[in-house]
């Protein structure tokens, strides 16, 4: 080198050291450096999730629906993909981003379904599912797939008329609470499954891969002979003379059809050839399913006479069908809840230890750098045994995650890794550099705590909006006792007797759901003390208000009371039960608005807020600049080494530490695009000329950030959280909004600069504010904080290294 350095290169395979030797005048070889361990860093396949909306959802025809995937890898990311389909037909593939030679670890990219260009009809639907690919082309599996997702399409309104018809007290009859979606979200269940054993067909062995397609066509077998059921007591019963009628009685033997294909597909272990027929009857089932709604709705509008008469029919036979679906995956998806449910809360426990021991190991690698110590190339056996259980921990999250079908669950299992990665190269370095990759461990730890703690709060909602929905229908119950008790004045005796039967049913239903409802709230009360006081309260005032009331002593009382024909008395008893009904309702809505109210809360959410936009906006820019350009080569860039990835002295696989900052004028950025990457950019020609169709892709994922910072500033408001440098990041952001500033590239370019730089800024500052009671601020690499304060750092610890 220029500066009289010398420097070299080799390819590690496999764990081993490294020294310099001289050779001397006379030939013999000199050992001139402390020996240096090199760890092997496994190369990780990528992982792959959507952020938004991360579960199905459904739009009109004429929506524009915007979604948002996530890829991340361990050393670069090639390419991440859109896939998506309508209606089960061919798949178009959009290219959200492809990465060149300083391809990013992390890409957050967005991507608008414009509906009303689909031409799309209500009961369609659109499938999707993200696909990225790792820059090591040496890896088996060169594509990972996300799990794949529906957009149901519903008619414009539906929800309005809906409304409005119950509103004015019509009804369906016996339709109760039965949800007509209840066909098609089984349908759902198989497609998901059949995509999920084709994706990960290669993780299977020739067994389990047998099983997995047997159960499924027996699945899909069960479902095909409820919907062929369905149909043959609809035409039994049924009027058809309606129009509505008639078309559902068309679609259900479609529908049917479609899934007799796809049980015969899957019964000659053909699970890629299943996937379009069981998609077109997915296709059929939605659209009787809008077919029955729209019957629903002009009922309660004012039907009558014998169409009255057949929509009750036609919702009966459906509710029948719907309750039988329910009362199979029931009790099946209970059970493994709690198993997940019980596997997160031991690697909440396990992390727990695991951080406490990193936090020792951080500490001890800070000293050892301040004192000097441990000059044989650094690292310790008990860094690395914790690699070895974080990487376990990482493992077992995986297949939870899977089974879970959680992309919540599955980052938290990267971020586990990379903490397992950070800690290799902390054990393979003795300087400045372990500390930091030490402290970027313990990092990452307590963010996987964090995404498990929220997990855990996600589980506390559930069971209590699961409370709830029980006191509900308790409620609804009781309604429908206290109406029975009202009437037994006015019936003979043998009508009277057969009333009787029924109310001591339901009172003795009811005494046991009150029983169960109690134990129930009582388990997660005391499981959430610790973390979730406030609403753990709430809840233990519930299931007080239960014993206080006597609500259980009272049901099973008035079983006596209605048989001694005290009519009064009987209706007294039953006001007082719906009043503690709702004094139960009332401790479970207090404690569902507790949840997550614990101080530090709010700044954590909008520094885990931040960080996500930073992301988002950072890959939009590379996306944006990348996409109008050329570059010769790109498509043949590999990732570093073909057989494995190395941590060393040096710290290799820190990418981007070492960038130019554009506020300094320095070259990589002004001359160039993405200034935020490492290489400086993309390229030296700046396009003068943008895609309309792309235009209106960035404007409205743009729309989309400046939403979510505006949602950061309302919380920091909330705490009393000086935010001004937001405000001012807020107004530039604004600005693309407007289709008139992609006429000018320098301006965009600019705005993005900005944008990026002053996001680092707040988010450091922001960090800092939660930091401030620890004694030291561990860095991961000297990108994590803005340009200004690395001088500062550099000057620290030359400071540091003086005084020993």
């Amino acid at each position: 080198e220029l500066d009289g350095s010398l420097t070299g290169r080799f390819v590690v395979e496999k764990a081993g050291f490294y020294r310099i030797d001289f050779e001397s005048s006379e030939g013999e070889m000199v050992t001139a450096s402390p020996q240096f361990t090199i760890d092997v860093l496994t190369d990780q396949p990528p992982s792959v999730m959507f952020l938004n909306p991360g579960r199905d959802t459904t739009a009109s025809a004429i929506e524009e629906l915007f979604i948002e995937a996530r890829a991340d890898d361990d050393f670069g990311l090639r390419s991440l993909d859109l896939v998506y389909s309508v209606n089960g037909g061919s798949e178009e593939t959009v290219r959200l981003y492809s990465g060149g030679e300083n391809a990013l670890t992390e890409v957050a990219a967005g991507h608008t379904f414009f509906l009303e260009d689909l031409e799309l009809e209500p009961g369609d639907f659109v499938s999707y599912y993200a696909r990225a690919t790792d820059r090591n082309l040496a890896q088996e599996n060169k594509d990972v797939k996300s799990d794949l997702y529906f957009v149901q399409i519903r008619a414009f309104s539906r929800d309005f008329r809906a409304g409005q018809s119950q509103g004015a007290g019509g009804g369906a009859g016996g339709a109760g609470g039965a949800d007509p979606r209840a066909l098609s979200e089984a349908q759902k269940e198989i497609v998901s499954g059949t995509f999920n054993v084709v994706r990960d067909e290669d993780s299977y062995s020739d067994e389990e891969y047998q099983e997995n397609v047997v159960f499924l066509a027996l699945a899909q077998g069960r479902l095909r002979e409820q919907v062929e059921t369905l149909l043959r007591r609809m035409n039994s019963r049924v009027m058809p003379a309606d129009p509505a009628f008639r078309s559902i009685s068309e679609i259900l033997p479609q529908a049917a059809d479609a899934m007799r294909e796809a049980e015969e597909e899957l019964q000659d272990q053909d699970a890629n050839g299943a996937l379009p027929p069981e998609q077109r009857a997915l296709q059929f089932l939605q659209r009787a399913e809008e077919a029955y709604e729209e019957v629903m709705v002009q009922m309660g509008g004012g039907g009558g006479g014998s169409q009255s008469q057949a929509a009750e029919d036609l919702a009966d036979l459906f509710e029948l069908e719907l309750d039988k679906l329910q009362n199979q995956y029931e009790t099946m998806q209970r059970g493994e809840q709690q198993q997940a449910d019980n596997t997160v809360d031991e690697l909440m426990e396990r992390l727990r230890e695991l951080a406490r021991r990193q936090e020792r190991e951080a500490e001890r690698q800070q000293r050892r750098f301040r004192g000097q110590q441990s000059a044989q190339g650094g690292g310790t056996a008990a860094q690395r045994e914790l690699a070895e259980e974080a990487e376990e921990a990482a493992r077992r999250l995986e297949r939870l995650a899977r089974d879970q079908n959680s992309p919540q669950m599955m980052d938290a299992a990267r971020r586990l890794q990379q903490a397992a990665d950070a800690m290799r190269r902390a054990a393979a370095n003795n300087d400045n550099l372990g500390f930091s990759e030490a402290g970027a461990a313990l990092d990452r730890l307590r963010e996987v705590q964090d995404r498990l703690r929220q997990e855990q709060t996600g589980r506390l909602e559930r069971d209590i909006d699961e409370a709830l929905r029980r006191a509900n229908r308790l409620a609804d119950e009781e309604r429908e006792v206290a109406s029975g008790v009202n009437r037994l004045p006015d019936l003979n005796d043998e009508q009277r007797l057969e009333q009787l039967r029924g109310l001591m049913e339901r009172k003795d239903a009811m005494e046991a759901e009150v029983a169960d409802l109690e134990r129930q709230i009582d388990s997660t009360s005391a499981e959430f003390r610790r973390e979730e006081r406030n609403s753990s309260q709430s809840l233990q005032d519930a299931a007080n208000s239960i014993r206080d009331n006597k609500l259980k002593e009272k049901i099973r009382y008035t079983k006596g009371v209605i048989r001694s024909r005290a009519s009064d008395t009987a209706k007294a008893f039953e006001e007082q039960i719906t009043n503690d009904i709702e004094d139960l309702q009332e401790h479970l809505r207090a404690a569902a608005a507790a949840v997550g109210n614990t101080e530090g809360d709010a700044l954590t959410e909008a520094l885990d807020q931040t960080r996500d936009l930073m992301r988002g906006l950072d890959s939009l820019e590379q996306r944006m600049w990348s996409q109008n350009e050329n570059q010769p080569g790109q498509e043949g860039q590999q990732g570093q080494g073909q057989g494995g990835q190395q941590a060393s002295q040096t710290g290799s696989g820190q990418q981007g530490s070492e960038q130019p900052n554009p506020a300094d004028g320095q070259p990589g950025v002004g001359d160039t695009l993405g200034g935020a990457y490492a290489g400086g950019g993309y390229g030296n020609r700046r396009p003068t000329e943008f895609d309309p169709d792309d235009i209106r892709q960035w404007q409205r994922e743009f729309r989309q950030r400046l939403g979510e910072a505006q949602d950061i500033r309302q919380v920091l408001r909330e705490e009393d959280f000086s935010a001004g440098d937001l405000d001012e990041i807020i107004r530039q952001m604004q600005q693309l909004d407007d289709t008139r500033m992609y006429q000018d590239s320098e301006e965009i370019a600019r705005l993005q600069t900005f944008l990026r730089e002053e996001l680092k800024r707040f988010e450091y500052r922001l960090r800092r504010e939660l930091d401030e009671e620890n004694e030291d601020l561990f860095l991961a690499s000297s990108d994590d904080v803005p340009p200004g304060f690395r001088d500062m750092i550099e000057e620290y610890y030359r400071a540091l290294s003086r005084q020993n």
